[in-house]
């Protein structure tokens, strides 16, 4: 009996951690989710749909830090959306303003490219709107802060640097959209 004990617990070690190493990664592992259910970014997120941000949650109460970018656009790294918020929930559809209740957005690419046109704003998320062709990865960096900012943040520059003084984690989600 003492043997086969002894031969059962690395054998189930060793299936434990090839289902952990080899399944693949889950929207619902770390301190945030988005509601998004596949590796494509819904149509209603981009400029050809409703031109809307996802609903985000977290696991607690708290300060985090988003910035959206496609790392394939032509023009290098385009920069969708950076928001600072406080609170447990970012809910769809954020009003495309500097400032709100919880929290402070950022101008994006679109706006210092000067291209707002129909529903692109320039300010707050402005979803993937890449050019015919292959499709292109849109990456949500999803960061935990230490404290809000103590100054207005409104360029992109400014929400980049202040999470890099203030980040405690960091979670990364990749979606993709073409045309």
């Amino acid at each position: 009996m003492e043997k086969k004990v002894l031969i059962a617990i690395p054998l189930l070690l060793s299936v434990g951690f090839i289902f952990y190493y080899f399944s693949p990664p889950s929207n619902n592992m770390g301190f945030a989710k988005i509601y998004i259910d596949s590796e494509f970014m819904p149509k209603k997120y981009t400029c050809d749909g409703e031109n809307i941000n996802p609903r985000i949650e977290f696991n607690e109460p708290g300060i985090y830090a988003i910035i959206m970018h496609d790392p394939d656009a032509p023009a290098g790294d385009w920069f969708h959306w950076g928001i600072i918020f406080w609170g447990k929930e970012i809910l769809e559809g954020l009003p495309k303003t500097h400032k709100g209740e919880n929290f402070i957005q950022t101008y994006n690419d679109f706006y210092y490219y000067n291209y707002i046109t129909g529903n692109i704003k320039g300010i707050g998320y402005d979803g993937p709107c890449p050019p015919k062709g292959k499709p292109h990865r849109y990456v949500f960096e999803v960061y935990k802060l230490d404290s809000k900012p103590d100054k207005d943040i409104i360029e992109k520059t400014d929400i980049i640097k202040f999470v890099k003084e203030h980040a405690l984690e960091k979670q990364e989600f990749v979606y993709l959209y073409g045309r």
